[in-house]
């Protein structure tokens, strides 16, 4: 509640008068109103910014699960070269021995 005292004005100045009180009052009040707004944005601004980060993170995630994979198709491209070395020797016996017979 704003109490206004209303005062003579004081030759010709207006500076005591309810009325300029009440517009310097309302003023003020825009100014908060408008700082509240702002303030607000920038909790909306940052809110954003955090669902990037997550958004980054869930990437980054992805990004380490796909490596894996790869690190296991690679480790099974190492397991079936490693059997046809195995095989290899098996099948070039059989043809040397009949070379030498």
């Amino acid at each position: 509640m704003i109490v206004s005292i209303i005062l003579p004005p004081l030759h010709g100045d207006c500076s005591d008068c309810c009325c300029t009180r009440h517009e310097i009052y309302l003023n003020t009040c825009e100014q908060q109103q408008q700082q509240q707004q702002q303030q607000q944005q920038q909790q909306q601004q940052q809110q954003q910014q955090q669902q990037q980060q997550q958004q980054q993170q869930q990437q980054q995630q992805q990004q380490q699960q796909q490596q894996q994979q790869q690190q296991q198709q690679q480790h099974t491209v190492i397991q079936q070269q490693h059997q046809q070395l195995q095989q290899q020797p098996q099948q070039q016996l059989p043809q040397q021995q009949q070379q030498q017979q």
